[in-house]
């Protein structure tokens, strides 16, 4: 399992997995709760019954696992906490009962003293569960935490309708902004200035989100991508979308849209667009705000997205363009009732620019590294076919050398020349003469017939 993951687990664990000794107040009855994740992948956590050790309530768990997908786990290294009460594990199995999918997953139980055994799994498919196991885990530790809380729940009930609720202000992880949050709502990144975060009723908000875009229409961008993609058998790599320039911005926010969600291997979101309006005018950047529905296929039904679109033109002969994106999604029935709250943690959004700076130079010189290295295998390749054809064209000359000179010796003809490489065709019995009479004349041979004249 990828280190970054590993390290994220050893965290966790180091700090008790915060909520899993909460299940000491969980009465054992309770069923366990299953949860779709809306970035993809499921979490099933809850009371698992009297335990006598960790490593028991391991088992039992990766004993549930195995009937459920119908294959054993095949589990990395355990992880435990300082107290000994916690113990964690990644783990893959491949569903014999759903096609051979390939699952990742991260598994983890609780044994606290004089508490109830608790458990948590979060599952999704093995190429996509990298990208989505940071926020399966800030949904876990959300719902842990509001079972903490229930006094609390009062507390993170939206704000009237026109008043914004009190922010804090969090800082990103790289130090590139920073952003006000009220209680209740949690950054779930934070990178290069831009940023992600969620509320506690399903609002999801991004600001600053920077989408590199190639045009297929132009011809060294179509060979790039070609080239990225192995001819469409893979995605193309991080956020980049292939989107022609000019188009309009409602199917340039429908295509973006749908190609990131084919790559994270999610549903499609379904986007139905009420109002477009210009934003302010930025030379020849490209502004506009479009409010829809949207349904992402996830459980939580059709949500209010508001989408603010800035489109760069194109910036190098490559074909490449950009699209910064600003997105808000609300449930719909607090759309009204939030939005002094949403615009006021957009306007409390900051940027570090001297730090933007720094990362984007070093994503600069990879970005054109990576491009240097495309170019050099295009036109390696370009290289190779000249050759080939080359090779190919000489064979097919001295095919039809080797043609017209079995030709001419079935028609009984040779080709003559002379010193100034002038050729013709004769019986063999006119060329006799003519090589016989004039010295400077002389038989050619099929080596050196030239095209157009001798063949």
């Amino acid at each position: 399992m990828i280190s970054r993951a590993t390290r994220l687990l050893v965290h966790l664990l180091c700090i008790g997995l915060a909520g899993m000794a909460t299940f000491s107040c969980t009465r054992a009855e309770d069923a366990l709760k299953t949860i779709n994740n809306p970035d993809g992948g499921q979490i099933i956590y809850g009371p698992i019954g009297p335990q006598p050790s960790v490593k028991a309530a391991m088992g039992k768990v990766l004993r549930q696992i195995h009937d459920r997908y119908g294959d054993r786990p095949e589990v990395g290294r355990l992880l435990q906490d300082r107290s000994g009460q916690v113990l964690g594990a990644f783990f893959n199995v491949t569903s014999q009962n759903s096609g051979g999918q390939h699952i990742a997953g991260l598994v983890m139980v609780s044994v606290p003293q004089g508490g109830q055994p608790s458990m948590a799994v979060i599952t999704d498919d093995a190429q996509r569960f990298p990208e989505t196991i940071n926020s399966m885990l800030q949904r876990l530790s959300t719902e842990w935490n509001s079972n903490l809380r229930p006094s609390k729940a009062s507390a993170e009930r939206p704000a009237p309708a026109g008043v914004a609720a009190p922010l804090h202000e969090v800082v990103f992880p790289d130090n590139s902004g920073s952003v006000g949050l009220p209680d209740g709502w949690q950054l779930t990144g934070g990178y290069k200035g831009a940023m992600q975060a969620r509320g506690p009723n399903g609002e999801k908000l991004i600001l600053g989100l920077y989408i590199p875009v190639m045009d297929p229409t132009n011809r060294q961008a179509s060979s790039l991508i070609k080239m990225e993609t192995r001819n469409g058998r893979v995605p193309l790599p991080g956020l980049y979308v292939a989107i022609p320039y000019g188009t309009d911005p409602v199917r340039v926010l429908k295509m973006s849209v749908a190609q990131l969600a084919q790559k994270q291997k999610r549903p499609i979101p379904t986007i139905n667009v009420t109002k477009v309006t210009d934003g302010p005018t930025h030379g020849r950047v490209t502004d506009k705000i479009i409010e829809s529905d949207v349904d992402n296929h996830d459980g939580q039904g059709v949500m209010a997205l508001q989408v603010r679109l800035l489109i760069q033109p194109p910036f190098s002969k490559f074909g490449m363009w950009a699209i910064t994106v600003d997105q808000v999604r609300v449930p719909k029935p607090l759309y009204e009732q939030e939005s002094a709250t949403i615009t006021a943690i957009a306007k409390s959004y900051k940027v570090n620019n001297q730090v933007v700076r720094k990362e984007g130079q070093h994503e600069i010189a990879l970005s054109n590294e990576l491009t240097k290295r495309t170019l050099n295998r295009i036109h390696s390749n370009d290289a190779r076919v000249d050759q080939w054809l080359a090779t190919q064209r000489a064979n097919g000359d001295a095919g039809d050398k080797r043609f017209k000179s079995w030709s001419n010796t079935f028609w009984e003809r040779s080709v003559v020349g002379d010193n100034r490489n002038r050729h013709g065709t004769f019986s063999n019995h006119d060329a006799a003469a003519l090589v016989k009479e004039y010295p400077n004349l002389h038989y050619v041979p099929t080596k050196d017939y030239v095209k157009g004249i001798d063949y």
